[in-house]
């Protein structure tokens, strides 16, 4: 046992030398799809035309067009006046003659190049045939093959890859002077924090997957361990529940995550009138809480329980902002079990005094 524990806290300290990064959290990760390609070619598409309402004009386009011709060597950007004229507006979805559609086209008037947009998807699409078609198709004109994505990729002959990384950080570059209180240039801002959010989730996924494949049993273990912990304590706090409500129907709900706060165990009984419940609270630094809520209950009444559960001195109270009928009560952080035993014991007996009155 006592070489397993080594072992666990050799493990522990690995892992708090992990990079746990909060992101934050941007517009496009509200609908839940912001990774997804097409979204993502979309937006590109807008930012790159320059006749768009972002007025950002040929901002974004020249910093993608810089960022094709660093690693294709091919002069796009020349002193010409027309060198960032499009010919024609940013082509998406464009059709190859075998049904294949092509995500991203940009034509000048000397040169083209075609986007290939990965984020998360395989790279198995029909580059070969890609080429092939937009080789016949843009013969009169410099056409240029790129595949953007999150990390690093191998490339099929004759494409380039331009990560987010490159092309982020050149378009940093172009904006650094405009208006960024204008509403184009606020959500082109949080599309680049959400690509940089992209990066380094991907990055991250790796390094943790890497480190569980490599300590699987030892990470198994812990997660075992974890879960007796949590249902050791369950029965533990069943158990007191029972004792004081012997004639009571106690039921225990399942683990809640409660965000940072923590994990959280739900008790209640079927004959606490009005309903009520128990919750304890295991907070991410190992110290515990006790919550207890009373539902169905008026704001009116709230000085009356104020006044019923003053002993069990409280260290917060309020009623549910929505639905104005939850009254909940919280107990100060404790570090040990038998704390929390103790505060659990006293908030029973002090719902059970007010079921009898």
């Amino acid at each position: 046992m006592e070489n397993t524990m080594d072992t666990f806290g050799s493990l522990l300290k690995q892992v708090k030398n992990i990079n746990f990064v909060e992101k934050e959290m941007t517009i496009f990760d509200l609908g839940g799809r912001g990774y997804f390609e097409n979204p993502l070619s979309d937006i590109l598409s807008f930012y790159c035309d320059p006749e768009k309402p972002h007025k950002l004009r040929d901002t974004i386009l020249r910093a993608l067009l810089e960022c094709v011709q660093f690693k294709t060597k091919v002069a796009i950007l020349d002193n010409s006046l027309d060198a960032l004229n499009l010919i024609n507006p940013p082509s998406r979805e464009v059709p190859t003659n075998n049904g294949k559609r092509i995500d991203l086209l940009l034509e000048g008037k000397s040169w083209a190049v075609v986007i290939e947009n990965k984020v998360y998807a395989k790279q198995d699409n029909p580059f070969k045939d890609y080429k092939s078609f937009f080789d016949e198709k843009l013969k009169k004109k410099k056409p240029i093959y790129a595949i953007l994505s999150l990390s690093k990729i191998n490339t099929p002959e004759g494409w380039v890859n331009i990560t987010y990384k490159e092309l982020i950080v050149k378009i940093n570059e172009s904006i650094k002077n405009i208006d960024n209180s204008t509403k184009w240039a606020v959500v082109l801002i949080d599309l680049l924090v959400h690509l940089k959010n992209l990066i380094g989730e991907k990055k991250m996924e790796k390094e943790h997957s890497d480190f569980v494949l490599k300590n699987y049993k030892e990470v198994s273990k812990i997660v075992e361990l974890r879960e007796q912990f949590f249902k050791s304590i369950a029965n533990k706090f069943k158990e007191i529940l029972m004792e004081e409500n012997k004639r009571d129907q106690i039921s225990i709900g399942s683990k809640e995550n409660w965000g940072k706060q923590g994990t959280a165990l739900r008790f209640k009984t079927n004959n606490w009138s009005p309903s009520k419940d128990i919750v304890l609270v295991v907070k991410p630094d190992g110290h515990l809480f006790i919550q207890f809520n009373i539902f169905n209950i008026s704001q009116d009444k709230k000085s009356i329980l104020d006044e019923h559960f003053k002993s069990l001195e409280t260290v917060w109270e309020e009623f549910d902002r929505q639905s104005k009928t939850i009254l909940s009560y919280r107990m100060s952080d404790v570090v040990t079990i038998e704390d929390a035993i103790n505060q659990f014991k006293n908030v029973v007996r002090s719902l059970n005094l007010l079921r009898q009155n």
